[in-house]
């Protein structure tokens, strides 16, 4: 605790999700670590809020993670930054994969791997990471996303069991499109969107209550499962249809 206050640690707290997500925090009685590479737009006056400006595609992460296990007692871990983009087969950059991977999957692995430590000692500890809904399969010309939110459940998986027996819970959050940087483009159809207020209360109130496994919004969520057990054939009969565009090329948002 942090003058008798519960810890949460949000990485991406400096925007969208994120920061929606620390303003509920702070209003229930948290003390929160914002990690962001940009944090102008946070409230350094709050003492309440500890701002660490950090960049998760570089490996220095490690030394952040470090220092700040060193610091504090976290209670709630909520691995929320990530990036998005388009990496098409007919054009893939093996090096904007490799970003994708470096934060969307080893930054959060790094970030859970050096807090485990003291929420094993105190035999307590919740973890969350905000997976998506595109995990499920490898949808067009998103290889590199669905891949490393794929790897990023699996993990989480594999952790939940490993570490059940010292107190530690994981929540694997898996959102539709929420209406942030990362989505405000027009690269594909984004239908269902949600508004980044109403998706942290909605992430909020998942963590609160300890769901395993959170997806939203609902219909989103039907159809995505639908998709998950589609045969083979019929899912890429389909899923060409999306496919307006044979030209993109890589970029991320």
């Amino acid at each position: 605790m942090k003058n008798g206050k519960k810890v949460v640690l949000i990485t991406g707290a400096g925007s969208g999700i994120g920061k929606k997500l620390a303003d509920i925090y702070l209003l229930n009685n948290f003390f929160v670590i914002a990690l962001d590479v940009n944090v102008e737009n946070l409230d350094i006056s709050n003492r309440c809020l500890k701002i660490v400006e950090c960049d998760l595609s570089k490996i220095n992460r490690i030394e952040v993670f470090e220092k700040l296990s060193d610091e504090y007692e976290v209670d709630i871990i909520i691995a929320n930054a990530g990036i998005g983009g388009v990496n098409p087969g007919y054009s893939f950059s093996t090096d904007l994969n490799k970003s994708f991977f470096e934060i969307n999957y080893f930054s959060v692995v790094d970030l859970i791997h050096k807090f485990i430590p003291q929420m094993k000692k105190r035999q307590n500890g919740h973890i969350a990471v905000i997976s998506s809904l595109a995990s499920f399969r490898g949808m067009p010309q998103a290889a590199s996303y669905s891949s490393s939110k794929s790897a990023l459940n699996k993990t989480i998986e594999s952790f939940r069991i490993d570490l059940l027996p010292f107190g530690i819970e994981f929540s694997n959050i898996m959102p539709g499109f929420i209406k942030t940087k990362m989505t405000n483009h027009k690269e594909f159809s984004m239908p269902f969107m949600v508004k980044p207020d109403r998706a942290a209360l909605l992430i909020y109130t998942a963590i609160k209550k300890k769901k395993k496994n959170y997806y939203f919004p609902k219909v989103m969520s039907l159809l995505s499962f639908v998709n998950k057990f589609l045969p083979i054939s019929l899912f890429t009969f389909f899923m060409a249809k999306f496919v307006s565009d044979k030209n993109k090329v890589p970029k991320i948002f």
